[in-house]
């Protein structure tokens, strides 16, 4: 977190105001020493909160509460996010367009020590490189990740009450946060996505926190999307946006059982051509990696390694990206418990090279 900390205070834009909420760490009050400190040396104002572990949309709350009537714009970020000293001043470029609601910056892995986070290091930054930059030509990007995200204060403060009283399946949503404020962004404006605006953050090492995560994002996405096919128009593109990857889902779940289970029994060999075929496709999809540099100037990745890890990632994400998807389906009535924050699963090591700023 005091990276966090410093990467904000590095910025060549600073913020008016940093609002800090720690809720339910352990041992209470954790960062309480760390804050203060800090907070001397910098030239803008902090403002720090405990509060009890309420999830995420409370927490964000009491900084919404509190200046939604006195600032334009609010960028949310997380504990663990490490900001490109330029992150914030480019974040800002896109909301000269007054029609602009939100702006979602790109995020790369800052940990890549274990196989797990080694494969995510492709396959995460992709979703940006690839997902949400093609969304934002359209101006409907679906989902800001709240790691780097920038909303005008016009979008809080329009639908902050839904935000902390959403029912879904007769319970009170606890998470969906990023899918649901950046739905109220679109339906009053414009979401795009900022290339330039870079953070780095820390990637699930283990299977079993990388399965957590991703079914919460999954069960969010079934009914989160549900919500703006609902309240959305479908003279806007990201109504057709969200009903295609409905669609996509769907038929998902014919082929590829037919594909990599029931074809190959049939035939008695392994589908080599269709494994083939799919690492080049994940290839296709990922290879503006190679075009992404870091704070220092050096590539985020290297070609060797890119191929070496976006052919294991291809095979990962059929577990990620289907498998998991129909599980959420049918268990997405759970909407109330976080699941990946009851402890720390994933740090970075000292000897770990940071982003350099």
């Amino acid at each position: 977190f005091s990276r966090t900390l410093a990467s904000i205070a590095q910025q060549t834009h600073l913020p008016d105001v940093v609002y800090i909420i720690e809720d339910g760490s352990k041992p209470d009050y954790a960062m309480t020493e760390l804050v203060h400190e800090w907070r001397t040396t910098v030239p803008f104002k902090v403002l720090y909160k405990y509060v009890p572990n309420a999830g995420k949309r409370v927490a964000q709350s009491h900084a919404f509460r509190d200046y939604q009537d006195r600032t334009d714009l609010f960028l949310t970020i997380d504990s663990d996010t490490v900001l490109d000293k330029r992150a914030i001043e480019e974040s800002l470029i896109p909301f000269a367009d007054e029609q602009v609601m939100s702006v979602a910056g790109l995020l790369l892995s800052m940990n890549v020590d274990k196989p797990l986070s080694k494969l995510l290091s492709v396959s995460f930054p992709t979703s940006f490189t690839n997902g949400r930059a093609c969304a934002s030509w359209f101006n409907s990007v679906s989902v800001s990740c709240g790691g780097l995200a920038t909303y005008r204060a016009s979008v809080i403060k329009a639908h902050l009450d839904h935000y902390l009283n959403q029912i879904v399946f007769g319970q009170r949503a606890m998470f969906g946060d990023d899918r649901m404020l950046t739905h109220y962004a679109a339906l009053m404006g414009k979401t795009v996505y900022q290339e330039s605006s870079i953070g780095y953050t820390l990637m699930p090492e283990n299977l079993s926190h990388l399965t957590r995560q991703r079914v919460r994002w999954w069960k969010s996405f079934w009914w989160g999307g549900m919500f703006l096919v609902r309240q959305h128009s479908p003279r806007y593109m990201i109504w057709w946006i969200i009903v295609a990857q409905y669609i996509s889902q769907v038929l998902y779940a014919v082929v590829f059982p037919v594909i990599l289970i029931i074809t190959p029994l049939k035939n008695g060999a392994f589908p080599w051509v269709i494994l083939l075929y799919m690492i080049g496709l994940g290839v296709m999809r990922s290879i503006r990696l190679l075009g992404i540099k870091q704070a220092d100037g050096h590539a985020y990745l290297p070609v060797w390694r890119f191929l070496i890890r976006v052919s294991f990632s291809t095979m990962l994400n059929i577990y990620l990206c289907t498998l998991l998807s129909y599980y959420s389906f049918f268990m997405m009535w759970q909407v109330t418990g976080w699941g990946t924050r009851n402890k720390v699963e994933v740090s970075l090591k000292k000897t770990e090279t940071e982003p350099t700023s």
